[in-house]
């Protein structure tokens, strides 16, 4: 018992010299207008086509009802992105296909038939994928929500112990700045979790 007591007065003692502060908005890259996903008629595959004037990282998914990856890859440092999936093998059902592009995350479910695919623009959803960066001993973290919800930030040890933790009570955004300066050098996990997306960056003090 007193050993833990003595690292939670350490752990503490080191966070009470944490300071936070406000820092500018990011730009969250362009949104994805440029990506573009359709079905062609009387066919069960599904394109998708990406153009962009950065050098993002894509990555794509495809999930089945459960929450199953079925397919996934990862294209890094492109301008543009194209893919033919062919679903032919798959059994009809309900299906989601997820696209992340820059810090952009567009979800588009659909059924798949026998004969075809299904799939309205109308029930595309995107949102914003939580954002963390590291400048020397000073991580920045910025976070834009299409609705009110909460915002944990946590960051463990290498030990993987929890030494900090900050709750944002139904906001829309967080655009903070932790100066880490009085942490002891070393490796520790950021973590970010927003609505239902979590967010993770490994930094080294």
């Amino acid at each position: 018992m007193k050993s833990r007591i003595v690292f939670v007065l350490i752990i503490a003692m080191s966070l009470s010299a944490v300071t936070f502060g406000k820092i500018s908005t990011p730009s969250f890259g362009t949104t994805s207008s440029t990506v573009r996903i359709f079905a062609p008629a009387n066919s069960k595959t599904i394109m998708v086509k990406i153009l962009s004037d950065l050098n993002d990282n894509v990555e794509i998914e495809l999930e089945d009802a459960e929450g199953h990856v079925l397919y996934s890859e990862t294209a890094e440092k492109t301008k543009s992105f194209s893919k033919h999936l062919n679903l032919v093998n798959l059994e009809a059902g309900f299906y989601t296909l997820i696209v992340k592009k820059n810090l952009v995350k567009t979800i588009q479910p659909f059924e798949l038939t026998e004969t075809a695919i299904k799939m309205s623009d109308e029930e595309r959803k995107e949102k914003y994928l939580p954002n963390i960066s590291q400048k020397g001993k000073k991580v920045d973290i910025n976070v834009l929500l299409n609705k009110f919800s909460d915002i944990k930030v946590r960051i463990y040890d290498f030990e993987g112990r929890l030494v900090f933790e900050q709750i944002s009570k139904q906001v829309q955004d967080l655009h903070k700045r932790f100066d880490l300066e009085k942490l002891e050098s070393g490796a520790y996990l950021v973590e970010v979790v927003a609505e239902d997306e979590t967010q993770y960056s490994t930094i080294k003090l």
